[in-house]
């Protein structure tokens, strides 16, 4: 900014008590708290992730064009609505060296006050140098961005804080709002009239009058699609506090996301904790991270090998975990995909990727692991209100794609083509359903299995929904079809950050509340803190027992 400000011709040679060009400064402030205040973009950093939505990166139109669109450029001291620290500073610098690019700019520049009033000689030359000297990527994260569409962001804030004012409230009185959202304003009644309606037609059918089973699970279906769309104007999940020291964990997808977040948590709860991830790289990465930010869990966090998507790996981890002969207090089946790759569908063992790697690695694993269980071990799934999409589908597959499947019991993924693989999403939703199932089915095998020693079983199984989570499950894959962007563009707006997701999950692990522990509480749904009804719930015992029959076939395995 000095040098900018020195560009302008100045009969006054002595040194001003004031900033020149701002509004009044007291003599006695500090004028780098106050040029640090002018031009903070921490409103902006914070939806950093999410101004793809209010503009493209690098984009910034020169005045001229600007005034050739009709736009009104405006006076303002906020600086974060500009293009609506020192990056902050070289960012704004260079932003004006690519608004102000040719003689008609700057004669409109200067006519607004938007530069001092020098040649446009001399600002081309310090303009070119601007450009020249000062990189993209040195640049403030607001700047990697050009054009903000203020109305975006607007719309991003109403999302994603529920500030009803917005980014930037523009108006004075109601009625200009109202003029000029009169037409948002009707969409969203309509939507929520639709809803209601929809909502008042289910609990009018008689079989669900007639059916308590049915009302829970419509109520909770209901409440679940409101956490998932509103999750961010919830009250905010608090784990509350628990001491671990000397239990240890096991956390599968523990690299990144919400594994990464229940890794740390119990870290900084005093747990040992193993990272069990496919890429050693990655996985060493997430053990500096949480020793960086928690020095006490150094020597507490390990990582160790293990591919969910490859059975072989699967049976090797357990070897390893044998030489260890370490009890586990901990198992947090955390890993899983949302799509594949064109080419890559299926796994090396030949069963769809997304359910080998989604549900029935986890199944070997724990069948595995299972002697080296803690008497009070807990074991929690991460699955997904999507497991609620299996209740509406006329098939819900357990698909291991092979044909000498059981005649009536066995229903492959539908495909569009033969040659084709089922779609992402489908097999997505299927496996989130089995995991629900596996939790209610494998604290049946514990409490039998304690019937039959004539002991009491404090073995606990859960499956828990992180809800609509800020994760790049869904980033990576084929050919997106329109749910796949759907969900992409639904999650950059109101998806809730990590530390939100894994907050169920933390919670089952560390509580010792009877109405989650106790009795009978093994083998539920929960999603926010909360005890949910399930799309297996819905479903008959004998069908739900039916399931394992095929999961121990798939895995090669005898589990009773």
């Amino acid at each position: 900014m000095q040098v900018l400000v020195s560009l302008s011709e100045s009969t006054n040679k002595e040194k001003s008590s004031v900033i020149p060009s701002t509004p009044i400064l007291k003599p006695d402030e500090d004028e780098t708290a106050y040029m640090r205040r002018e031009l903070d973009f921490s409103r902006l950093d914070a939806i950093y992730d999410k101004l793809c939505w209010a503009g493209r990166p690098l984009n910034i139109n020169p005045l001229h064009r600007q005034k050739m669109t009709q736009r009104d450029v405006l006076i303002t001291q906020q600086a974060d609505l500009h293009l609506s620290c020192y990056d902050c500073a070289r960012g704004f610098l260079l932003s004006h060296a690519k608004l102000v690019n040719s003689e008609a700019d700057h004669r409109i520049a200067v006519d607004l006050c938007l530069i001092p009033n020098v040649p446009w000689e001399r600002w081309s030359l310090f303009a070119a140098d601007i450009i020249r000297k000062i990189p993209d990527l040195s640049l403030a994260k607001r700047f990697w961005y050009g054009e903000l569409r203020l109305t975006r962001l607007n719309k991003i804030y109403y999302l994603c804080y529920g500030s009803l004012r917005g980014y930037h409230f523009g108006y004075n009185h109601y009625r200009p709002f109202f003029e000029s959202d009169f037409g948002s304003l009707l969409i969203v009644f309509i939507y929520v009239t639709v809803a209601l309606t929809a909502m008042k037609v289910v609990l009018a059918c008689s079989d669900i009058n007639s059916s308590p089973a049915l009302q829970h699970f419509f109520r909770d279906l209901i409440l679940a699609l409101i956490a998932l769309h509103f999750g961010r104007l919830l009250p905010t999940l608090k784990s509350p506090p628990a001491d671990l020291t000397g239990k240890v964990a096991i956390v599968t997808g523990g690299n990144s996301g919400i594994g990464l977040q229940i890794a740390l948590e119990l870290a900084r709860k005093g747990s040992t904790v193993y990272l069990a991830c496919r890429n050693v790289i990655k996985a060493e990465e997430a053990v500096s991270r949480i020793t960086s930010q928690i020095p006490a869990s150094k020597g507490r966090v390990q990582c160790l090998i293990l591919d969910t998507s490859s059975l072989k790996s699967v049976h090797a981890f357990a070897s390893d975990w044998e030489m260890l002969n370490t009890k586990i207090d901990l198992l947090f089946h955390n890993a899983g995909i949302g799509s594949t790759i064109a080419g890559q569908e299926y796994s090396t063992d030949g069963f769809p990727l997304i359910y080998v790697t989604n549900f029935l690695g986890s199944f070997l694993l724990t069948y595995l692991l299972e002697t080296h269980l803690s008497s009070d071990a807990r074991i929690i799934m991460t699955s997904s209100t999507a497991q609620y999409g299996s209740a509406f589908s006329p098939k819900f597959s357990l698909s291991s794609m092979k044909e000498d499947l059981e005649p009536g019991f066995h229903v492959p993924v539908t495909r569009s083509k033969p040659s084709e693989p089922a779609s992402d999403l489908a097999a997505y939703i299927q496996t989130k359903a089995m995991q629900v199932a596996f939790v209610k089915l494998l604290q049946n095998h514990f409490d039998r299995k304690s019937a039959e020693t004539g002991t009491q079983n404090r073995r606990l199984v859960f499956a828990s929904s992180p809800g609509l989570t800020q994760t790049p499950i869904f980033a990576k894959g084929r050919e997106q079809g329109f749910s796949e962007n759907l969900i992409a563009w639904v999650s950059a707006i109101v998806a809730v950050d990590v530390s939100q997701g894994a907050a169920t999950s933390v919670w089952l692990a560390c509580t010792n509340d009877d109405a989650v522990v106790g009795e009978g509480m093994g083998g539920g749904y929960w999603d926010r803190m909360t005890r949910r009804v399930s799309s297996i719930d819905m479903m008959s015992k004998e069908m739900v027992e039916r399931f394992w029959l095929r999961w121990e076939a798939d895995a090669g395995v005898e589990w009773r």
